[in-house]
């Protein structure tokens, strides 16, 4: 019986490459180009002309655009046809931004923010909000060193949380921002 099988899937393998049909573990799938969409949108890393991309899940030239400049901005050097890679780098980025949101109103009990978010890497409402409440809290903190209040991870509020975080880190273990571009 397993003879059978491991015969059949060799069979389905070769006739598929025969027919051109590969199955490539660099190419992300739908769901997962959305996430990159969203969160390069969310970092602020946008198609041609600063335009934020449409959250479709096709991996088209715009998107490509924002990735390439993202991966870049990482000092990176992997074929951005790999995209599996820039959709765990770009949730890393986005799951850093969260765990420093999260860092902050724990000593701080940013207004606007009512729960810690969960540090998921995916760059929805509940992130953008926290986000938009941390920039409002920062300007209060920092009014000589105002941002932009508008929900995007962008390199002001990168900057921002960073200080701010580092500013509240102890020695007791804390988080301290780590991110990996400008």
């Amino acid at each position: 019986m397993l003879r059978k099988t491991i015969a059949i899937l060799l069979t389905m393998v070769i006739v598929f490459s025969m027919m051109g049909i590969t199955a490539s573990a660099s190419t992300a799938t739908a769901q997962q180009t959305a996430v990159v969409q969203k969160g390069l949108n969310y970092l602020a890393f946008w198609g041609p002309n600063n335009v934020k991309l449409t959250v479709d899940g096709v991996w088209g030239a715009n998107t490509n655009h924002a990735a390439t400049n993202f991966r870049n901005s990482l000092g990176h050097t992997y074929p951005i046809s790999n995209q599996v890679n820039v959709h765990s780098h770009v949730r890393d980025q986005v799951i850093n931004a969260q765990r420093g949101i999260n860092a902050v109103y724990s000593k701080t009990n940013i207004p606007g923010l009512i729960a810690f978010l969960i540090a998921d890497g995916d760059a929805g409402p509940a992130t953008e909000s926290a986000t938009r409440a941390f920039q409002t809290w920062y300007n209060n903190w920092r009014p000589y060193d105002k941002i932009t209040v508008d929900g995007v991870m962008g390199p002001q509020t990168r900057r921002a949380l960073f200080n701010a975080t580092n500013f509240y880190a102890t020695n007791n273990g804390d988080f301290v921002a780590r991110w990996y571009f400008t």
